[in-house]
């Protein structure tokens, strides 16, 4: 429970100060422990940091998963995923937070390790949603899969980079139309993959 209060203050003082300008001081305070708790629970902020984005990496799984399974191989499907990726770039001030992380990782080869391992388990992961409904949906070819998942990755990571400089309503809504068209160029087709066989899904392609 520590542990877990701890990853959820971090996100909160990581939003508000920045990675560089969040103190350990302040994210024990913020979870209403000492210094010498977070000490007992993380090596340092490096730690912490990579717990946090592996705790929202599993959220934003679970969520696409629960699409999935409600919706099974259908339009319904479809447009849910959409616009669960479209959401996605709307995260602009974690998007400047995980940056900065990711700068720190240029400089440190340890960080950079455990960065990139961490980047690997969630490509997998959502290249595993990806196959499992577009393949059988006959959106995508399985040997490209990988590729579009990437794709779709760093679009949404992208836009919400864009955001953190360019806010406001009609930007927002720039940005989500932008991951709606990169979405719908990666996983539609004017007509069904060869050998591919639709379940569920209409045959017309917008």
């Amino acid at each position: 429970m520590t542990r877990e209060r701890l990853i959820e203050a971090a996100e909160r003082v990581f939003v508000r100060a920045g990675f560089e300008g969040a103190p350990v001081e302040e994210i024990a305070a913020e979870a209403g422990y000492t210094r010498g708790a977070f000490y007992s629970n993380f090596a340092n902020k490096d730690e912490l940091f990579l717990a946090l984005l592996d705790k929202r990496s599993s959220a934003m799984l679970d969520r696409l998963g629960r699409i999935f399974e409600e919706h099974g191989a259908t339009e319904e499907c479809y447009t849910a995923a959409r616009e669960f990726y479209a959401e996605q770039c709307r995260a602009s001030t974690w998007a400047i937070v995980r940056s900065e992380f990711q700068m720190r990782a240029l400089r440190s080869p340890m960080v950079r390790e455990h960065l990139a391992e961490l980047h690997r388990r969630e490509l997998d992961a959502y290249t595993a949603h990806v196959t499992r409904y577009f393949v059988e949906a006959g959106l995508v070819l399985e040997q490209h899969c990988r590729a579009v998942t990437l794709a779709l990755i760093q679009t949404a990571q992208g836009m919400s980079f864009h955001l953190s400089t360019n806010s406001g309503a009609a930007e927002e809504q720039l940005a989500a139309e932008c991951c709606g068209l990169v979405f719908d160029r990666l996983l539609r087709h004017d007509a069904p993959l060869p050998s591919a066989r639709p379940r569920g899904v209409s045959g017309s392609r917008s």
